[in-house]
């Protein structure tokens, strides 16, 4: 009762529609085909933003897929107690992760995580921060791709260029890669100050100059009228 089938063969021995050749529908609406391949083909963790010390960048579609970009937590040591205050438990790594993706996680140190977790964070905020901007950068091209191999794992060749082959980006690079990213912001930042500021500074001179034109107007009619 609750679900009926358009365009669906079915499975002689449940009756139920076969996956994949056609479309299922129920009570909540209409499942793709490619929906129901991407959720039976990838493994359910894949899915994850942050998994097996990993945090796993999705597509503009936000759908995190095999090979996509990834941003490993280099040092995996389990903490006992937080940085700041020995009587408080580390905190779990995915609220590093959340923290990071809210939109005041621009403001947040990450007090309380030692520095390997910290700049793990950062980068996590670097990447979200580079990812926004990507369209707005045309004139800083070489600057995106040098923050993103400071940023994201390297991968096949790279990789095996890499210190000891391993795909983490060393700390020096990620660290230099994430003050770069903050500095860049801070430009951002001060531009769109100056962009206002020229704006109203424009404005103001145009008010006035059409004040002084009002007066001389004004003027030059009191002029004609005594004529």
């Amino acid at each position: 009762m609750g679900e009926h089938r358009d365009n669906s063969e079915i499975d002689p021995s449940s009756g139920r529609g076969i996956p994949g050749t056609g479309e299922v529908r129920d009570k909540k609406g209409t499942i793709p085909k490619a929906w129901i391949f991407i959720i039976s083909s990838l493994d359910i963790t894949a899915l994850m933003p942050y998994s097996n010390n990993t945090y796993h960048i999705a597509n503009p579609e936000n759908l995190v897929l095999p090979g996509s970009p990834t941003i490993s937590r280099i040092d995996r040591r389990r903490f006992p107690s937080s940085r700041v205050n020995s009587g408080e438990v580390y905190p779990v790594i995915e609220n590093l992760v959340l923290r990071m993706e809210r939109a005041e996680g621009d403001r947040d140190t990450l007090s309380e995580f030692y520095n390997t977790d910290a700049i793990f964070g950062f980068a996590i905020r670097a990447h979200l921060q580079l990812a926004a901007n990507r369209g707005e950068d045309r004139e800083n091209q070489q600057l995106t791709r040098i923050l993103d191999i400071g940023i994201h794992d390297w991968k096949g060749e790279d990789r095996s260029g890499n210190s000891g082959g391993s795909g983490g980006v060393p700390y020096a690079i990620r660290y230099a890669a994430v003050l770069g990213s903050q500095l860049l912001e801070r430009i951002r930042s001060s531009e769109a100050k100056v962009r206002v500021s020229g704006i109203r500074g424009v404005t103001g001179l145009l008010i006035a100059e059409l004040s002084s034109a009002g007066r001389a107007g004004a003027g030059m009619g009191c002029t004609i009228a005594g004529l």
